[in-house]
């Protein structure tokens, strides 16, 4: 798979996060199924979990990047968990927080879903780009 191949599913799965979210927001579908919220933080995963994985290995812009080469993991992690806590931050200053008795619970799925998302893009990408030329 080719840098450029990488990038357009990651941002294909963009779109596609951001058209469901749309829609689920119009239709109420975020207060009609209690587990919508999970299911876009587990894809929203997905999606942090590609574009660090692009942008820090294969995107040509870090080509002196070696502390990192063999622990592409525990970056695409550590990048991914503070996407996730800066967009649950982001959530609370909105007054997603509405329900405060059960806030604690939802913050932490989201957080896991999102590191799960990440964890799974990384998985099944590590096979598909072991062998990429960034300059392709």
């Amino acid at each position: 798979m080719s840098p450029k191949k990488l990038l357009n599913i990651t941002a294909i799965i963009g779109v596609l996060i951001a058209i469901f979210s749309f829609v689920a927001i119009l239709a109420g579908w975020y207060i009609k199924f209690w587990y919508a919220d999970i299911v876009m933080h587990f894809w929203g995963g997905i999606f942090v979990g590609s574009f660090f994985l692009w942008f820090w290995f294969y995107s040509g812009y870090f080509r002196e990047f070696p502390f990192w080469q063999n622990k592409k993991f525990l970056c695409i992690f550590l990048s991914a968990l503070s996407v996730v806590i800066g967009w649950e931050v982001f959530e609370y200053f909105l007054g997603f927080n509405k329900y405060p008795e059960g806030y604690k619970l939802d913050t932490s799925t989201d957080i896991v879903m999102g590191l799960l998302g990440s964890t799974v893009a990384f998985r099944f990408l590590k096979d598909k780009i072991k062998n990429i030329n960034i300059d392709e």
